[in-house]
């Protein structure tokens, strides 16, 4: 089963009752995984590379394979099964189903069926992908992506993309549609801020084309195609029909105008200065558009809480890929000047203050990317 649904629609709130009820009716274990360790952590479950053994550094090398999967080995198959309680297991819980390579899902139904011994998908475990396909794009091959490429390339009498349209939002033509609208809009972008990037996501793109012909993206294009969706519709997150119908506009990659800010009033002094708590918004998340404004955001604000609290910020420079510097000076006196002054260039740590963890440390003790 595929359950859907935007921000707010109630997806955890459901996953969170079926692990509740299953556990009061005694109707066995159910097993919660994600592909992202920050997901892992919010939904107290297990990252699926983790649990399931999958080496996302070496799953490239299948790609030109038939896509044999190698079993696993009698203790990693012993501790798979005592993970999953797989006795007492009733259903596997997929989250952010949108951000998960594809090639996953053959390795997933791979080592539940050595867990069960059978050629079943999945080895027979009901299986639950949750997601919201409206969410930008993660970063290399991905289920939507994938899933728009397949149905390009499967014939419309084909059995497997009827089974697709009918887990697609509407059909597989209007997804088609709203993904090349959403590519247009980020093409745009992207080719306003940099020809770099630009030539890199087309790069991306013709990558996502030519995998979709391997072996493992087909089978878990199948896979996935055999779920039946169920789309959550009523917002439970926001109470402002006018902030509500917005964020949809924005999902759905519908064209915005200034007069849809009206609404919306900009933050003051006033506002980050307030005494009472509840209303400073100091400390308030940033929204922003490019990683440089978030480097210059996180450095006045380090700064900031640096001079406050009478302690030291320690900087060194970060790893960079000479490529990616626009507006590079000619002269390497010019280049030092601007690293030294460009917060862009470096990592700074200030004892005390909060952050969040860009990698995955230890998923199980809940250092995770993103993690707080």
């Amino acid at each position: 089963m595929l359950l859907t649904g935007d921000a707010g629609g109630g997806k955890s709130y459901t996953v969170d009752t079926i692990v509740l009820a299953t556990d009061l009716l005694n109707l066995g274990h159910v097993a919660t995984t994600a592909h992202l360790g920050i997901a892992a952590v919010i939904i107290n479950g297990h990252t699926l590379c983790r649990l399931f053994t999958i080496n996302s550094n070496k799953i490239d090398k299948l790609d030109n394979t038939d896509g044999y999967i190698q079993p696993l080995s009698n203790s990693s198959l012993e501790a798979l099964r005592q993970t999953l309680n797989y006795e007492d297991l009733s259903l596997l819980v997929i989250d952010e189903i949108s951000a998960v390579d594809p090639r996953f899902l053959p390795f997933i139904s791979a080592r539940l069926q050595q867990v069960y011994g059978n050629d079943e998908p999945f080895g027979g475990v009901s299986v639950l992908f949750v997601g919201d396909f409206r969410q930008l794009f993660p970063v290399g091959p991905n289920i939507p992506q994938a899933m728009v490429a397949y149905a390009q390339e499967t014939q419309k009498d084909d059995p497997v993309q009827k089974k697709i349209q009918n887990i697609l939002p509407d059909n597989a033509d209007e997804t088609v549609q709203l993904k090349k609208k959403v590519r247009r809009n980020i093409a745009k972008t992207v080719a306003e801020h940099s020809k770099y990037k630009k030539t890199k996501k087309q790069k991306v793109q013709k990558l996502l084309r030519e995998k979709i012909k391997c072996p493992l993206v087909k089978r878990g294009c199948e896979l996935f195609a055999s779920s039946e969706r169920h789309h959550l519709t009523t917002q439970h997150r926001a109470d402002d029909p006018e902030h509500l119908e917005f964020i949809l506009r924005l999902a759905e990659a519908n064209n915005i105008c200034l007069n849809d800010f009206k609404n919306y009033e900009p933050l003051t002094q006033k506002d980050v200065q307030h005494e009472d708590p509840e209303k400073n918004w100091s400390n308030a998340p940033y929204i922003v558009a490019s990683n440089r404004e978030r480097f210059n955001i996180c450095y006045k604000k380090s700064l900031e809480y640096a001079k406050k609290h009478g302690v030291h910020l320690y900087r060194w420079r970060s790893k960079m890929d000479e490529l990616s510097w626009d507006g590079k000076p000619e002269k390497p006196e010019d280049q030092q000047e601007a690293i030294d002054k460009d917060p862009t260039f470096w990592q700074w740590f200030v004892p005390g203050i909060h952050v969040y963890l860009n990698q995955n440390i230890n998923v199980g003790l809940g250092m995770a990317n993103g993690t707080r």
